[in-house]
């Protein structure tokens, strides 16, 4: 996995090294190093690195991960998220981020249907990281690790990273959590 954004290295040079499988996380940053040229285009190393079997990510994060123009530009142009994570820090809990099902609504909120983000938070995170085989999935028999959820319809503000608030008409509530089967209590 690499971190893009605001890295040394130009985005197009870090994603001619990457092959099928490997991760880019933090898609949506903005400039420097981030997806587009200075004339707004969509670099041609992007387009070459998802048709190479690259996967990108969200991680959405406190610090230059989202903008909301740069996430809207690049979905009309094709460029979907492969998995939705956080870059999820403790004053993350806060602000901006909260939670996943919060970044995850905030997808919906971008236009992406329901059917794609609950794949992005589940069997697609689990295809993208060996290390989750056999979870994301409700398949008689597994590991029973499951959020359940509500969708919340009403007014909901979300955050991006350079402080700028949309208000989404539908949100992912965490309602109960389940690891190895056994309801667990949420952090605070």
């Amino acid at each position: 996995m690499i971190h893009m954004g605001q890295s040394l290295s130009p985005l197009p040079d870090l994603l001619a090294v990457l092959k099928r499988g490997d991760i880019v996380t933090h898609i949506y940053s903005p400039p420097p190093h981030g997806i587009f040229d200075d004339a707004g285009r969509m670099l041609p190393a992007v387009l070459d690195a998802r048709k190479r079997g690259v996967w990108f990510d969200v991680g959405n994060g406190l610090n230059k991960h989202i903008t909301w123009d740069v996430a809207e530009r690049a979905m009309r142009m094709g460029l979907t998220p492969d998995t939705i994570s956080t870059d999820w820090v403790p004053t993350g809990r806060a602000d901006q981020i909260f939670n996943l099902g919060t970044v995850a609504s905030k997808f919906l909120m971008l236009g992406l249907p329901l059917e794609r983000v609950v794949a992005c938070v589940t069997s697609n995170a689990v295809k993208a990281m060996p290390a989750f085989a056999g979870l994301g999935t409700l398949a008689p028999g597994a590991v029973a690790d499951v959020a359940v959820m509500e969708m919340e319809d009403g007014e909901f503000e979300f955050v991006d990273n350079s402080r700028e608030k949309r208000t989404g008409r539908m949100k992912l509530v965490t309602k109960a959590t389940f690891n190895g089967g056994r309801r667990v209590s949420p952090a605070l």
